[in-house]
């Protein structure tokens, strides 16, 4: 039989009862494990373990080199930097989470029966959907900080307790709310042809009287990323500004409120680019999702399926892209690698 097959039908989340389908050619029907080509699968694999381990590695060393920053200078003892700080460690947390937990998973998903139905199936689908949640929830009460700071809603910086309570709160609103998005999954059995038949871990649309994703979809995906969009875009023209008029302030007596107010602005185009590595490619996956729910398009199996995984390489791109801009942004992380590397070296 070949990967790709003009017509498939699915008829039930039950994975190994087949008195559940009304397919008519069911009961003679062979399992096969997923034909969308091993080939591309391989590809997919690799794809997302070279982006998966990089961004792992990234972002590890971004939160250990945050956690080592000493807060004894007024600068880092600031309360805007030491909320800048908690904001970065919290994004650069659920990457490297995103990357040690869910591209493991994926790649077993496409290459073994582990995954395919019942809790396994759920647990998967949930580790897989939370940390990118518990990424956006943070981006969207880091850019209305950032963005009523800039308005003078605030008049002072948050307090460091303040900031990691909504951090905590971001997280746990990620947690709670994917997991009746996740129960949803199953293992949906699938009719190739009048012969074969496969199981894949799908959103089972019978599961709740409603349409759950019509829900979840809005409410965690879409609407926070076009808020956090259009918030960032307006914090981006009003950077640029002060950076504009930063020459101006740097001639000022007091050269630590030059020094703050240098370090406010930095920090604040780190946390924009930020954003923008991640909702930038996320943006194609969340793109794919909705025209999948909302027009359905008649694709063969192995081009369904290899699009509904694909997308997934988005994903696993943001974290990569962050630590690029990281790297690329901050000189002191650069100098914190180049000593560890040294001594790692020296050390041998």
């Amino acid at each position: 039989m070949g990967d790709k097959n003009a017509t498939w039908t699915v008829n039930s989340p039950q994975a190994n009862n087949s008195s559940q389908t009304n397919s008519p050619y069911h009961k003679n029907s062979i399992y096969v494990f997923t034909p969308a080509g091993n080939s591309e699968k391989l590809t997919l694999c690799l794809i997302v373990s070279t982006l998966g381990i990089t961004g792992f590695l990234g972002n590890c060393s971004i939160f250990y080199f945050l956690s080592k920053i000493k807060k004894r200078n007024g600068t880092q003892s600031n309360p805007f930097v030491r909320s800048l700080n908690l904001y970065i460690r919290s994004l650069s947390l659920s990457d490297l989470l995103m990357c040690a937990v869910g591209a493991p998973l994926l790649c077993i998903n496409v290459s073994s029966d582990v995954f395919q139905s019942g809790w396994p199936c759920k647990i998967a689908r949930y580790l897989q959907f939370v940390f990118p949640a518990a990424t956006i929830n943070t981006l969207v009460v880091t850019s209305l900080e950032k963005f009523l700071s800039t308005r003078n809603v605030l008049q002072r910086p948050m307090s460091t307790r303040k900031v990691r309570n909504i951090i905590l709160y971001a997280w746990l609103l990620g947690l709670l709310l994917m997991m009746p998005a996740s129960a949803a999954y199953d293992g949906i059995r699938v009719d190739l042809n009048n012969s074969h038949f496969t199981v894949i871990c799908k959103n089972n649309e019978n599961f709740y009287p409603f349409r759950l994703t019509l829900i979840v979809l809005p409410i965690q995906y879409v609407l926070p990323t076009v808020f956090v969009f259009f918030v960032n875009i307006n914090l981006s023209i009003t950077l640029w500004n002060s950076i504009k008029r930063q020459s101006v302030a740097i001639a000022v007596k007091n050269s630590f409120k030059a020094q703050l107010r240098a370090k406010r602005i930095k920090g604040t185009t780190l946390l924009v680019a930020l954003t923008f590595g991640f909702i930038t490619p996320f943006s194609f996956f969340l793109g794919n999702m909705v025209y999948t729910q909302i027009v359905k398009p008649r694709r063969d199996f192995s081009t369904s399926y290899m699009f509904r995984y694909g997308s997934g390489i988005f994903v696993f791109l943001s974290p990569v892209i962050n630590f690029t801009i990281f790297f690329s942004q901050m000189n002191d992380f650069r100098q914190f690698l180049k000593k560890t590397l040294k001594i790692q070296r020296s050390g041998k």
